[in-house]
Parts: C-alpha cells; structure tokens; sequence
C-alpha cells in the first residue's frame, strides 16, 4: 500500500519539494531546459511503508511531445509494477524489473523513436540497491563524501574512463559524451541491477538526469552533495547546474534538469 508518493511530470519547479517518508526525508527537484518546454525528465517518490520506498528519474528523449510521453509511461509502468509484486509478496526488486520491462514495450510500441533513460534506487531493511538503464545516475555517498556507490552509465565514453583510456577531465568535453548504448524504447535494453548497500544515517543517496553530470564533475557534485542539511544540498547542486548551462563562455550543457536526493532517519 502507497503511504506516500510525489509524481514530478513536464514540471518546471524553481526550488525543491521536500518528500518526507518512513525511511527518511527526500527533496525533488526538476526544471525544463533555460530556452525549451517542456520538460522531459520525469521523478517518482514512492513510500510503501514496511515495504521501502522507491525513487526514480527518467530523461526522456524525441522531439515533438515524445520524450516526456516516453519518461512518463516509463515511471507509470514501474509504480504499477512494483505495486503489483508487493502486493504478490514478490518483493520490490521483482517489480522494479517487472516495472522495466513492462516500459521497455510500452514505449517501443509508440512507434516514434522515443526513448528515455531510467534509474531507480529502491531502500528497505538490506539498504540502497540500484537499477538504470543510460545515463541518469544513482550516486550513494558517505557523511565524507566517500563514494559507497555509484551507476556506470551505458555510453562509449563512461566505458572508456572505467577503463582507463581516458581522462576524467576529458569527459565533460568528449564528441561521444551523449552517444548511450541503452535506453528504454530501444533495442537491446540493457538493466543494470546491483547489489543492495547498507545505509548509514549520515549517508546521502542522489538520484539525477544528465543535466547534473553533464555541466558538473564527480567532485563537484561529492562536495555539493554531502554540504548541510538536505535543502541545501538539492539546492546548491540545481543552482550550480544552472549557472554552468548558462554560463557565457558556453562550457555547461543547456538541457533538463532532475534531481531526487534522500537521506536516512535510521541505518538499514
């Protein structure tokens, strides 16, 4: 049973909307590009109580209306999944994979073209457990900014840096930077799921569309992330992805911007 929920869909919010649940305090944030509507990212916050609670953001992609079509029967397609597996007693995972699939054929159907990327981290009693596909990115930190756990992003360049061959300050700039090698509504879905990690209270989860990662490096967001309360956070890492995308030397990426950061009111 949903105990509480926060569906972010086209939105275009100018500061963050806190989500509180039985596992923590969550704040979500989405905005459009600075000079296009609407917005294709989508959010979902969902709490199941007992269950877990379950956050998510898809980056949509086609033009004319399809991307945000595409982001959100991907997010509609994972809550109906999941809700059917707890109430199956098959458990969150079951339906974040159900949820997958179900939008990958949803989405193919459409016939447009259009994709989106997906990452979902759900938190129960073994802790944090990711599942993405592309490039929206699931970043689980430590009270220091340790790195606990971190998506790699399916695309040429994040395989390439993983693999050595190229630089980190090399990423942001990269020709190939956008080019993904999975998304939903594309052939060969590709669902990375991971092992759950245990939380600490002082841990902080951040879920986020390329719009972040695009305009900001790894350290940049470690060190906005993991500074003062919650609302801060969420707040000092939108307005600094939003000053890089319209900085006038043009080294930031004007795109959508979405962004779900949670942290713990008890250790799993």
């Amino acid at each position: 049973m949903i105990q509480g929920c926060e569906r972010l869909f086209e939105a275009n919010l100018t500061e963050p909307i806190h989500f509180a649940s039985s596992w923590g305090e969550a704040f979500v944030f989405s905005q459009c590009h600075p000079g296009r509507e609407p917005n294709q990212d989508s959010c979902l916050c969902l709490d199941f109580g007992a269950e877990g609670l379950l956050l998510a953001v898809a980056d949509g992609m086609g033009g004319h209306r399809h991307g945000e079509v595409a982001s959100r029967m991907t997010l509609e397609a994972v809550e109906e999944k999941v809700q059917t597996a707890l109430d199956e007693e098959r458990g969150m995972r079951a339906g974040v994979i159900d949820g997958f699939e179900s939008a990958q054929e949803r989405v193919s159907a459409l016939g447009s073209g259009a994709g989106t990327t997906l990452v979902v981290a759900t938190i129960d009693q073994e802790g944090v457990r990711s599942f993405h596909t592309g490039d929206s990115m699931a970043l689980l930190l430590g009270g220091r900014g340790l790195i606990k756990h971190q998506t790699l992003d399916h695309s040429p360049t994040a395989y390439a840096l993983h693999a050595g061959l190229i630089e980190t300050s090399e990423l942001l700039s990269h020709p190939d930077r956008h080019v993904l090698l999975s998304a939903i509504g594309h052939p060969g879905l590709q669902i990375d799921v991971k092992p759950a990690v245990p939380l600490a209270v002082q841990d902080t989860l951040l879920l986020a569309s390329d719009g972040l990662t695009d305009n900001l490096t790894t350290d940049e967001i470690v060190g906005l992330a993991t500074r003062g309360s919650a609302a801060e956070a969420i707040a000092a890492l939108a307005a600094r992805s939003r000053a890089c995308m319209l900085a006038a030397d043009e080294s930031g990426k004007a795109d959508d911007l979405s962004l779900v950061l949670f942290r713990p009111s008890q250790a799993s």
